[in-house]
């Protein structure tokens, strides 16, 4: 049985289940000193494919860094697709072999 998104926001310690913030009690499964740490904009970057401080374009804020990391597409990923769409007319055999070539 699954159970609904609020229920699960519930359970999770310092969030709300509205998304609007606000005071609510601890749910009793993890102390307040238990979280989940923010990524730093180096691992987003890393994350994405991205080199080091792609992003940081001489004193860019780390909320701007994570906006432009959030509507990124990860490059491998853009790769891929774009290797699928080529492929997609080619015989299947054809298009097999070009695929395991790519990902070797």
């Amino acid at each position: 049985m699954t159970r609904p998104i609020v229920e699960l926001c519930r359970l999770l310690p310092n969030h709300s289940a509205t998304g609007r913030g606000g005071g609510r009690r601890d749910s009793g499964i993890a102390g307040p000193a238990v979280g989940v740490r923010r990524l730093t904009p180096t691992e987003c970057e890393r994350l994405q494919g991205l080199p080091d401080g792609w992003t940081d374009l001489g004193g860019t804020s780390d909320s701007r860094r994570y906006s432009a990391l959030g509507d990124a597409v990860t490059a491998s990923v853009a790769e891929w697709i774009g290797r699928r769409l080529l492929n997609a007319g080619a015989p299947r055999s054809e298009a097999m072999s070009s695929l395991k070539e790519s990902t070797a």
